[in-house]
């Protein structure tokens, strides 16, 4: 993954160093080196995590989005 690289039209965008920022705050991630990385309508779902309400929770959604 390139350096700074924003996925679709959101303003999330995820650096090499396993940084995430969205609109503009960074975003604790929940591991060193997240292998899986998805963002729909302005979620973020990381290795079968959720960015939800100010916190990574594992959720039934984050984990469909990681295995399927």
């Amino acid at each position: 993954m390139n350096n700074n690289t924003v996925i679709s039209n959101s303003e999330v965008q995820i650096n090499s160093h396993g940084r995430i920022y969205v609109n503009g705050k960074e975003i604790p991630c929940p591991f060193e080196n997240p292998n899986n990385i998805t963002v729909i309508n302005d979620r973020v779902f990381v290795s079968g995590f959720e960015w939800k309400n100010g916190e990574w929770k594992r959720t039934i959604r984050a984990m469909w989005h990681k295995w399927i």
